[in-house]
């Protein structure tokens, strides 16, 4: 979610590519988003989900 409570969404994928070159991470780091950060904030929102 952006400053103005936007909700931004990368990609919506199932099995997304992970190159250099795919989306997942060039959409990543244009939005300033380390790749480690987004699969970790992705574990733990899951991980609350099923608690």
């Amino acid at each position: 979610m952006d400053a103005e409570g936007r909700v931004q969404i990368l990609e919506v994928n199932v099995s997304p590519g992970l190159t250099d070159t795919s989306l997942l991470p060039t959409a990543a780091a244009a939005a300033g988003i380390e790749l480690g950060d987004l699969y970790a904030a992705l574990v733990e929102r899951a991980v609350e989900r099923h608690r």
